[in-house]
């Protein structure tokens, strides 16, 4: 499986559990990120692990992609900084589509970021 693949089927996943709102498990970093990380420093430092964990991957798939030519390189943006932009949109995307209660930001970021790794 290329790197692109392995991409795509991480945000394929995260778009398909986070449209039509947010059921029990599905949304659990959004939901803990906007409403707990400011009250517990315990909670605040396990989603920055994870946080750090999911960047890191992403950047290391960015990385293969590059190399295997699936993921198409962008000047002067680094694996990392594409990672944790990606991330930061989906993070944002996802609560913005609680808090409209529409699909309508995750279709946005899933185009910009399928746009963004080639497809």
């Amino acid at each position: 499986m290329s790197a692109q693949q392995k991409l795509y089927d991480y945000f394929q996943n995260w778009y398909d559990t986070q449209q039509n709102g947010c059921d029990h498990d599905k949304c659990l970093v959004v939901k803990l990120s906007a409403e707990v990380a400011d009250i517990s420093e315990t909670m605040r430092k396990a989603l920055d692990t994870g946080y750090q964990q999911t960047t890191m991957w992403l950047a290391e798939q960015i990385k293969a992609g590059w190399i295997d030519g699936s993921v198409p390189r962008h000047d002067n943006i680094s694996a990392e900084s594409m990672a944790k932009r990606w991330y930061f949109a989906w993070l944002g995307a996802s609560l913005m589509a609680k808090i409209s209660q529409t699909n309508t930001p995750l279709a946005e970021i899933w185009q910009m970021t399928t746009t963004q790794m080639g497809r």
